[in-house]
This record gives C-alpha cells, sequence and structure tokens, in this order.
C-alpha cells in the first residue's frame, strides 16, 4: 500500500510544482476561480455586444446558439440585448446573469462553490416568468448538476424540472471560451485563453488526468489494485477523523472562553452533536448536521426556550446563535429546534443580542460562516462534504489548532459580542 500511497503524493506535488510553472495568468493571480461574482461580470462583459472585447455580438452569437440553444435569427435583436449582473428582484434576491434579448428574458444562476438557497430556483422562475411567459431557469454549476428540491420548491410547490435547463463551465462555458478565442480578431483573444485556462481549474480538467495516472498504476497488478480498494473503502473514515478532530478542537478551545460569554456546554439533550453525527453517514445524506451546542445562561426567553450558541458543519462550517425549545418533544427526539420566530421570541431574541429581525434565517437568530466571520461562501470556508483545500489542510494538527484559534477570534468579533 506504501508504494501506492507514495505514487500518488509524488503526483499532488508535481502538480503543485506545475502550477508554480504555469505562465503568467492574471485571472489566477486574481484567484477568480473561486469568486462567482467577478466570473458572472466576465462572462458578462464577452456577451455584451456593447462590452470591451470589441466584438460586437459575435461571442452572444456564439453563447445563444451553442450553449443557450436558442434559435434567434434576427441579428439585430442580438445587437440591442441587454445584459445584466446581479438583477435585483427583491430586496434580498439577485440573479447572476440575465439576458433580455426582444420579448426574452433568460436568467442565468451561477453555483460554482455557494450553497443552494431556499427557494431561490423557485423565486427565480416565478420572477421570469411575469416577464416572459416562456421563460426557463439556466443553472450554470460546475459539472451541469439539477438544483435541488430544496431550491426549486417554493409557496406554490415545486417547479418541474423541464424549466430548468443545466449547463456546465466543464463542458458549456470552456467550449464556448475556445470557441471565442477561435473567432477573436483582436488581442482580446489571448486575454480570453488565460480566462479560460482559469474556468479548467474550476473543473478540475487537470484532476481528472490526474486520476487516469492513478487509474493505471492501481491496476499495474493485483497488489496494488488490492492496495487501491483498501484506500477507497478507508476513505469517507478518514475524512470523518478530519471533521471530528475539527470539531474536537473547537471544544477544547472554547473551554478557554465559554465562561466569558456566559456559555454552558448543552449535554442532555445532544441536539446533532458531533461526537454522534461526524461519521460516514454525513456523505450518504444531505447532511448529518454534526455542532456543538453551549446555553447562553442568563438568557431567560418565553415559553421556556432557550437561546443557544451552535458550531456547525451543514457542508462548510459556520456558527451562531438560535432558538431551542426543550420542551416540544417530537417522536424519538429530546427537544426542538425554533424554526418560526413569532412576534414575542423575536422581541425576546433582540433583548439578548444585538440583531435585527432581517438577519433571522430559518432557526438561526444570526449566523456567519467561518474562519472569515462573514455570510458569504469563500475559498477560505473549509468544506468537509467536497473535501476543498480549505478543508484538507485540517488533516495537519498544527494548521487545525492554528484555525480553530483564528476562527474563535472571529467569533468573538462577529457574533459573541452581539451578546448584550
Amino acid at each position: 500500500m506504501d508504494p501506492l500511497l507514495n505514487y500518488v503524493v509524488s503526483l499532488d506535488k508535481e502538480q503543485e510544482t506545475g502550477d508554480e510553472k504555469e505562465e503568467y495568468n492574471v485571472f489566477s493571480v486574481l484567484g477568480i476561480q473561486s469568486r462567482e461574482v467577478l466570473i458572472c461580470r466576465m462572462i458578462a462583459d464577452l456577451l455584451n455586444p456593447r462590452g470591451r472585447h470589441g466584438m460586437g455580438s459575435a461571442y452572444l452569437r456564439l453563447f445563444v446558439d451553442e450553449v443557450l440553444k436558442i434559435d434567434i435569427a434576427d441579428e439585430t435583436l442580438l445587437k440591442h440585448v441587454v445584459v445584466s449582473t446581479e438583477y435585483s428582484i427583491d430586496a434580498e434576491r439577485r440573479i447572476d446573469i440575465v439576458l433580455e434579448i426582444g420579448k426574452m428574458f433568460l436568467p442565468i444562476e451561477v453555483k460554482i462553490y455557494a450553497c443552494e438557497q431556499k427557494s431561490q430556483c423557485y423565486d427565480y422562475y416565478t420572477f421570469a416568468k411575469e416577464k416572459d411567459a416562456d421563460t426557463k431557469v439556466y443553472y450554470l454549476t460546475r459539472f451541469g448538476h439539477m438544483p435541488s428540491a430544496y431550491s426549486m420548491r417554493g409557496k406554490d410547490g415545486i417547479i418541474s424540472e423541464d424549466k430548468i435547463v443545466c449547463l456546465s463551465f466543464q463542458k458549456d462555458i470552456t467550449h464556448w471560451l475556445k470557441e471565442c478565442c477561435r473567432i477573436s480578431t483582436t488581442n482580446v483573444g489571448v486575454v480570453i485563453s488565460q480566462f479560460e485556462k482559469s474556468i479548467e481549474k474550476v473543473t478540475d480538467r487537470l484532476g481528472e488526468k490526474r486520476m487516469e495516472q492513478i487509474a493505471d498504476e492501481m491496476v499495474r497488478s493485483p497488489e496494488t489494485l488490492r492496495a487501491g480498494m483498501m484506500i477507497a473503502d478507508a476513505l469517507e473514515a478518514a475524512k470523518c477523523k478530519v471533521l471530528y478532530a475539527v470539531l474536537a478542537e473547537f471544544e477544547m478551545q472554547m473551554k478557554q472562553i465559554k465562561g466569558k460569554y456566559g456559555l454552558a456546554r448543552e449535554r442532555n439533550i445532544r441536539w446533532y452533536e458531533y461526537e454522534d453525527q461526524a461519521t460516514t453517514a454525513f456523505y450518504h445524506s444531505y447532511s448529518t448536521y454534526p455542532g456543538i451546542n453551549y446555553i447562553v445562561k442568563n438568557a431567560e426567553m418565553n415559553d421556556g426556550y432557550q437561546l443557544w450558541f451552535r458550531i456547525e458543519v451543514e457542508h462548510h462550517l459556520f456558527a451562531g446563535f438560535c432558538v431551542f425549545d426543550p420542551n416540544e418533544t417530537p417522536e424519538g427526539e429530546r427537544g426542538q429546534q425554533v424554526d418560526v420566530y413569532d412576534e414575542v421570541t423575536k422581541k425576546s431574541v433582540a433583548q439578548f443580542l444585538k440583531v435585527t429581525q432581517a438577519e433571522q434565517e430559518n432557526w438561526w437568530a444570526v449566523w456567519r460562516y467561518l474562519p472569515t466571520g462573514t455570510v458569504k461562501n469563500t475559498e477560505e470556508v473549509p468544506d468537509f462534504k467536497q473535501m476543498n483545500e480549505a478543508a484538507l489542510a485540517l488533516a495537519d494538527a498544527d494548521k487545525r489548532k492554528a484555525f480553530v484559534a483564528e476562527s474563535v477570534s472571529q467569533m468573538e468579533l462577529s457574533l459573541l459580542g452581539l451578546l448584550k
């Protein structure tokens, strides 16, 4: 098994060396592959006939024909398209890219690393069909997967799958960008080529090549194949050990500050405790929600409710304040989260936290990603489902300890500091 592991590690180091020797790419320098807003702006500018590329509607024509696969014969319609980014439909919802071509209203939602939001696609479709009865939502992801029911379901039901067109960076966008390079008559083609190479990192094309190399090594002999199968069988357990170790380190470091903020470790109800939930089941369901619960001791709320501070992993790591009802006992449960805050509960929360009602989301009064302390998901936030680079780094004990220390400091600034 050791030779196979050593081979895989050597490939990974070769990849790191290759990244260091990569031709200078301004998009890689800016880290655009992890910044959805910047990617959307770049795509939108290329689609705009009045964009800075100087190619008129040529790139838009390619996009309409080969990506959206819409038949638009009238070139005048394309020349007068309205291209928008972050198109606001209400105070909270913004569509990443919108194309308005004649009477057509085409919303494009881009998901690279950001989590799905409740009823997001439902809301976008509902809004768009008021402008264009034949509209669909174009859902652009790394590999072209469908949005979940969580995003497609709204107050009047769930939108049908035929109202969603799945697009991928892996095939649709990389192909379109290559074609844009091919037809470019100005030096903007060089820029598009660099952008396309950055998009390839989003889809991990190089990772596919490494996978082929590893597969070739595994089938070299029965012994290496058996070793590879053993590694595959142990992989989920190994990832769970990292997840468990991270939350255990949080519990250890929180001991030093919990008294300062009047927090008591909750041990009776064990609501989605990491010791019970950080198991391989995490990888066989949407999430097992492993976390750590603390009761805010001096927060005496209405109806016997408790104000909790909780550190949790859904896919990504975050923390926040929530309301728990220890007296509500559904079958098999000891207590229940309070999903909907009535007016009395909202006022009660405001007695103990410096938050506005607008911040409340589901059962969370307020929450923040870690270690950033913001509600914006970035590459710095560990994703234990996909095991991004931020999560992988936490396999190292020293890095894990430093990461948790940084996160705890950020929690003090952005969350615990909200306690009155």
